[in-house]
């Protein structure tokens, strides 16, 4: 048998390699479990080098390695340098920093990072604006942070913030109050950097219920660095009703999973496990507010998700290295009652629902592996191993309306 990854006609064999380094990840068990399933892939011990495809953990990826073994060709699920949008502190710097997300204050709520005291970061004086982030990576904004604080409680605004830990998930190190000392002794005590956040006082509210949601959404960007959105999302709900007078009952104010599941007598009662799909949402928006789905909330969502990656591109992309990257992102975002979308925050390792596995995987795979490493080995002996077709550009994106979207799957190319 010819060397793997190479393509040669007569080999009626050809196989591809892949390491599984992740047995923690639902999404990549079932990506290994379709491409076993074509007949055309073969898995190897997590160790071996020789792999067309490494299905790999976030944080322990050897990128040094990739792209060195001779004549192969090698593909990674994570980009290295994402975590410039997947860590809540470094999403908060990307923003206040980027001239290209200069429009970021209509779709991000105001935020400040916060170092505790104990770590001795410098800390940015009150007056001075962005300047301390763009020449110090490491800089607490808590002086900067009071003064806004002040402003708005001596104008009469709203005065709830929240904090939350940069690397923090499932709810963990966080907390909800109007009183800026407290959020500041919180972070102290708790050890790590910190994002202070304004807290969305107003949100959209689901009936029955009164009750808070936040909607997720699935974007896969490919080795080329084009940008995909699933075509379903689903609203992570609470069993609480909203209450804005209670800052400490966490499963009225947070919809994560584990913190609803935990700690809400409720749970399951309004959604099966909490979630709501979009065909769902669509209709109780038509029937409740009056609103469509297609053209009030998806171009908002979009933009924002452009916008995001399009920023870091040129940090991050892999097209001109010795191996290729692909990944899969959930972007978190909340409505407020005036129906505006706001990004939460970004996952580089996002799980999904349950029943929507077998279709985002398939279109992984579809999309994002096998337009690498095709399965038609007289394609393959007449095509480059990676396509040389421009990416999209921030240029291209500018006028949406001009372009109908492409359909990959249950994918809507952006």
């Amino acid at each position: 048998m010819h060397e793997q990854g190479q393509a040669v006609m007569s080999n009626p064999t050809l196989m591809y390699t892949f390491v599984l380094r992740d047995d923690n990840s639902s999404v990549y068990a079932e990506v290994s479990r379709i491409l076993i399933s074509t007949g055309k892939w073969k898995r190897l011990k997590k160790d071996n080098p020789r792999f067309n495809l490494m299905l790999g953990e976030r944080n322990r990826l050897p990128f040094g390695r990739l792209g060195h073994e001779p004549g192969l060709m090698q593909l990674v699920n994570y980009y290295r340098g994402a975590d410039k949008l997947c860590r809540k502190a470094s999403l908060v710097k990307l923003i206040k920093t980027s001239p290209e997300l200069k429009d970021s204050c209509n779709w991000f709520p105001e935020s400040y990072i916060i170092y505790p005291t104990n770590l001795n970061t410098p800390v940015a004086p009150a007056t001075n604006g962005i300047s301390h982030l763009k020449n110090n990576p490491k800089t607490d904004e808590r002086e900067v942070f009071l003064v806004s604080y002040n402003t708005k409680k001596d104008n009469g605004e709203g005065t709830v913030w929240i904090a939350k830990s940069s690397a923090g998930a499932k709810g963990a190190g966080i907390l909800i109050s109007q009183d800026a000392n407290q959020l500041l002794e919180f972070i102290d005590n708790q050890g790590q950097v910190h994002v202070i956040q304004k807290y969305l006082e107003q949100p959209l509210l689901l009936e029955p219920g009164h009750r808070k949601f936040d909607i997720r959404s699935w974007v896969l960007v490919d080795h080329q660095y084009n940008i995909y959105l699933y075509r379903e999302g689903v609203l992570r709900t609470s069993s609480e009703p909203y209450n804005s007078s209670d800052l400490l009952d966490m499963t009225s104010h947070l919809t994560n999973h584990c913190i609803q599941k935990e700690h809400s007598q409720n749970y399951g009662r309004y959604e099966e496990g909490n979630e709501m799909f979009f065909e769902e949402f669509r209709q109780y928006l038509l029937n409740v507010h009056n609103i469509s789905m297609e053209t009030s909330i998806l171009p908002q969502i979009k933009q924002i998700i452009r916008s995001c990656l399009m920023c870091i591109e040129p940090a991050i992309s892999t097209k001109h290295l010795s191996y290729q990257s692909f990944q899969l992102f959930g972007f978190d975002f909340m409505l407020d009652e005036s129906f505006k979308v706001w990004l939460i925050e970004i996952n580089g390792a996002p799980a999904c629902a349950q029943k929507l596995y077998p279709e985002l995987c398939q279109g992984i795979v579809d999309v994002a592996i096998s337009t690498v490493f095709s399965l038609n080995a007289d394609a393959l002996s007449t095509s480059p191993p990676f396509s040389t077709s421009p990416s999209l550009s921030s240029t291209s994106c500018s006028s949406p309306k001009l372009r109908a979207p492409q359909h990959f799957g249950p994918f809507i190319k952006l």
